[in-house]
């Protein structure tokens, strides 16, 4: 699945990828289905960015040994910043 591709595409590309001649229609509209099944599921599974970015500050501040001084929100932000995927 290419990065911007929307459901729809990628469900049509991964189809036409799939389809042949010998296909019945119930076997097109089952397939179709499953994979609109698989994407909401896995979409479920996954965390939204400000989740990411709770876990990711919770994990920060545990590495800087919980010093107040230590809370540098600067430095974490420049970090996660250099990670997050775009």
């Amino acid at each position: 699945m290419k990065q911007n591709e929307t459901l729809e595409e990628a469900k049509y590309n991964a189809y036409k990828e799939y389809w042949n001649e010998n296909h019945t229609q119930e076997v097109k509209s089952n397939f179709l289905t499953a994979f609109k099944l698989g994407a909401k599921w896995q979409a479920e599974r996954m965390y939204s960015e400000e989740e990411v970015e709770d876990i990711a500050w919770s994990a920060w501040y545990e590495s800087q040994f919980q010093k107040p001084e230590n809370r540098d929100e600067e430095g974490f932000i420049k970090w996660f910043k250099q990670f997050k995927k775009k």
